[in-house]
């Protein structure tokens, strides 16, 4: 049970995650990703498995969960068209530094910090959900790249 509920207070990062009108499926994806119990390149490369291990989308790159959601060029480009206006900053590859950033920043119920809260999410979502087309659309060709 420790795993899905933590004993005493909140994660900071919890009502970024949960406390809105998101669909549930991007919540939970977002929950997965801060949790890091998503399945990366780099989990498989440890868990013994073979193939290339590069991201699908900037292939000079490892992919692992900081990668993709701060690192990536995919990342930082759909931050810069969606978020950067009203949040004008250059995004981490650190991933835990963009957590933060989300956690403090976006919280409140002012209707601007709900929209990007919202529009963070399902940044993540999109990525992940890209991500999974382009390794089942042609596996040779996402293991080539």
């Amino acid at each position: 049970m420790g795993i899905f509920k933590a004993k005493g207070a909140p994660a900071p990062w919890c009502s970024l995650v949960w406390k809105d009108l998101s669909p549930q499926r991007d919540k939970f994806l977002v929950w997965l990703v801060v949790k890091n119990f998503i399945t990366t390149c780099d989990k498989v490369a440890s868990w013994g498995g073979s193939g290339l291990f590069s991201c699908l989308f900037c292939p000079c790159s490892l992919e692992t969960r900081d990668h993709l959601f701060g690192g990536c060029v995919v990342y930082k480009e759909l931050y810069a068209g969606l978020l950067a206006k009203a949040f004008p900053r250059t995004p981490s590859d650190d991933w835990n530094i963009e957590l933060q950033w989300a956690s403090n920043d976006l919280k409140g119920k002012q209707l601007r910090n709900q929209a990007a809260k919202a529009i963070w999410r399902a940044m993540i979502s999109t990525i992940w959900r890209e991500r999974y087309s382009l390794k089942m659309e042609d596996p040779r060709r996402a293991s080539r790249r």
